[in-house]
């Protein structure tokens, strides 16, 4: 997958994943569902993505930090925008995104993904 970045990407918000990127992508294959089923490079442009977000939506709004159903609607028009050209739909991502905003939020002192409510 060509991986478009989101306006709101920066040179921070790549310091901070390539900082994760490893460790976030090789999560993604214990997670099972949808995630698992990706190609891997599309699964880690989703958790890029996800954990972009995360890192790059707080500094716009400081009420934003759990993973939620805003957070989720406000995910899916972003990834839609950046990615119009791309097969691959939100519905087939969201969990590696999701995946991608924890560990962001987890890095932040938030908690690990592993207490995720299900």
């Amino acid at each position: 997958m060509d991986w478009k970045k989101p306006s709101w990407w920066t040179p921070g918000t790549d310091a901070s994943w390539q900082k994760v990127r490893e460790g976030v992508v090789a999560e993604l294959h214990k997670l099972g569902g949808e995630a698992q089923k990706l190609e891997k490079s599309v699964a880690e442009a989703a958790a890029a993505f996800g954990h972009g977000a995360r890192t790059s939506y707080a500094n716009i709004d400081t009420k934003v930090g759990v993973w939620s159903k805003e957070v989720e609607a406000r995910l899916k028009a972003d990834w839609e925008q950046t990615h119009q050209e791309s097969k691959v739909a939100w519905e087939k991502v969201s969990a590696a995104a999701r995946h991608g905003w924890e560990r962001a939020h987890a890095a932040v002192g938030g908690k690990p993904p592993e207490s995720r409510a299900k």
